[in-house]
């Protein structure tokens, strides 16, 4: 009102110009509280400031709370608050309502950089945390770190305000030195669900292109006449992947070579031996046939006893001949077949069929 009436009266008579003189003199009495009021706060405000919180949902509890900030004034900081409110403050002094559901008090400082004197103050409440440390000496203006762990957010979505302030008491107390503030968000979580489907990857063939079953090819193998003069060979492949929990196994399922009632041994796990009818397999690389090729692939997987030898051929209807009791990568077998005979093994066209069964273990 004292201002309005001096706006309202200048350049008019003697009279009321003298009014006005009185009215500014009121004026400036007036102005004198505030004046009073601001000359205790010598604060600066902080140039950088920064809260991060390890989860912003609403009611999370066990959250931390890092907090950075650069300090201005040189001077003996024995103690750093935040207060944390649900209205702005604008000057200190200013009323704080604490947040609904917030809870600060009780939390742990795991971290103080680069001063690891400052410890959690037992007079912190609930919305006012209060960290000290001893006495010491001027702290020349630099960034300061707190961390603090098993806060619990604010039990409502919005923003927040929390206003630093570093002391020179070691309580909190006092007239602040340097002051900022900081606002941080809640907000509802968000859940995020989906599904990995169990699968299991298996193929075989002749051929197989890298690791792609769409490349297997051919399923027939002639070894040609058989001579008791020379082992005959040949290969198939493999492909396995899963991603269950505890792997997959290869069975194998057949029966030896027959031409009728006639029949060639089936190997228990011996060399070749040319002269000797004897029908085999393994999945190893050989020299006694050159013949077959080692496991390949980012897997793991490889194939078990009896079939894991080089050299070493056996075939046992039943028997699995890889297994992983683990999830694995994609592993590509080469299977070698070797057939010998002697001399006397009756003539005939000689068949085995076989099949590999992959059954995974979820």
């Amino acid at each position: 009102m004292p201002l309005r009436r001096a706006r309202l009266h200048l350049g008019t008579s003697r009279l009321r110009y003298a009014r006005t003189i009185t009215v500014v003199m009121t004026l400036l009495l007036s102005i004198a509280v505030p004046v009073l009021l601001y000359a205790q706060t010598t604060a600066e405000l902080v140039t950088y400031r920064q809260l991060r919180l390890s989860d912003g949902t609403v009611e999370a509890t066990s959250v931390n709370y890092r907090f950075a900030f650069n300090t201005i004034t040189s001077a003996s900081i024995g103690s750093v608050t935040f207060e944390v409110c649900q209205n702005y403050q604008y000057e200190q002094g200013d009323p704080c309502t604490p947040p609904a559901g917030f809870r600060g008090g009780g939390a742990t400082l795991v971290s103080s950089i680069p001063y690891a004197d400052f410890t959690y103050n037992p007079a912190s409440t609930d919305n006012r945390i209060v960290i000290s440390r001893p006495a010491a000496s001027p702290v020349t203006p630099q960034p300061l770190t707190f961390e603090l762990e098993g806060v619990t957010n604010p039990s409502a979505v919005g923003s927040y305000y929390v206003r630093i302030q570093t002391h020179a008491s070691t309580d909190g107390s006092g007239p602040q030195i340097d002051y900022g503030i900081v606002i941080f968000a809640t907000n509802i979580g968000i859940d995020i669900t989906t599904e990995v489907p169990p699968y299991l990857l298996f193929c075989t063939g002749i051929t197989i292109d890298g690791y792609n079953c769409g490349t297997a090819e051919g399923s027939f193998i002639s070894f040609g006449e058989l001579s008791s003069q020379a082992s005959r060979s040949a290969t198939s492949q493999m492909l396995a992947s899963t991603n269950a929990p505890y792997g997959y196994s290869i069975t194998l399922a057949g029966e030896t070579m027959t031409a009728g009632n006639n029949v060639i041994p089936a190997m228990t796990g011996n060399p070749s031996s040319v002269g000797v009818s004897q029908f085999g397999i393994n999945s190893r690389q050989n020299t006694n046939p050159s013949v077959g090729s080692d496991p390949e692939g980012p897997g793991l997987t490889n194939a078990t006893s009896g079939y894991n030898t080089p050299n070493s051929f056996r075939f046992q209807s039943g028997d699995i001949i890889a297994s992983n009791s683990n999830t694995d990568d994609y592993r590509k077998f080469t299977v070698s077949y070797l057939v010998n005979v002697n001399s006397s093994q009756p003539p005939g066209r000689y068949v085995a069929t076989i099949s590999y069964i992959c059954l995974g273990s979820f």
